[in-house]
């Protein structure tokens, strides 16, 4: 009997589990849904243990290898491997391995794209759904941005007002103390800021 496993404290996977045992039902297989906590869930699904598991990813770095070499190579279908699929098959093996090592782009773009096309023939996986993020962020907080990899990135941002006045809070690696609405909302904030640093450096 197939097991779909899922893992606990996260209710969307459990309900898209019920969801495809419905589905599966209707064809005549019966699924089984087990849940275990993440560590222990996680554990088992890179040992193997499973016939059918569920798992997200966020990228790391933007790169097609971190989602293609790095989840579906042969070598990470090894124990502790992030390849829980347990996918190793030479013809894509070779395209994203050759792709790691290409510089210019077009080239590596064709190979990954050959690399898609066996990985839908294979079907290692089956790709249902792609998360939205939602960040709540004060009015006063300007230039957040969210970011592709999942992180809390704050280069750049500003806060430009509180309850006691003009705040500003810049986090950037080259500020420029002439430069944006800052200056406006306060001519003498960076001496403010600059006498608050150095009373903290002396007391």
């Amino acid at each position: 009997m197939p097991k779909s496993t899922t893992s606990d404290g996260a209710p969307n996977f459990a309900r898209a589990a019920e969801l495809i045992q419905a589905d599966w039902a209707k064809v005549g297989v019966t699924a089984e849904i087990k849940s275990f906590e993440w560590g222990e869930y996680r554990k088992r699904m890179q040992n193997g243990e499973h016939q059918m598991g569920m798992l997200g990813w966020t990228g790391d770095n933007g790169d097609p290898d971190n989602f293609l070499h790095t989840l579906l190579g042969c070598d990470s279908a090894q124990t502790n491997g992030s390849n829980v699929a347990k996918f190793c098959f030479k013809p894509f093996e070779d395209l994203v391995i050759k792709a790691k090592s290409v510089t210019k782009q077009s080239e590596r773009a064709d190979l990954y794209r050959r690399a898609q096309l066996i990985f839908k023939e294979q079907a290692p996986w089956f790709t249902i759904s792609h998360a939205v993020q939602l960040k709540p962020v004060r009015k006063e907080v300007v230039d957040f941005k969210l970011s592709p990899f999942g992180r809390h990135t704050f280069y750049g941002v500003d806060i430009k007002s509180g309850p006691d006045g003009p705040i500003v809070i810049e986090i950037n690696d080259n500020p420029n103390l002439e430069h944006g609405v800052e200056d406006e909302a306060d001519k003498q904030v960076w001496n403010h800021l600059t006498e608050w640093f150095v009373k903290r450096l002396n007391a």
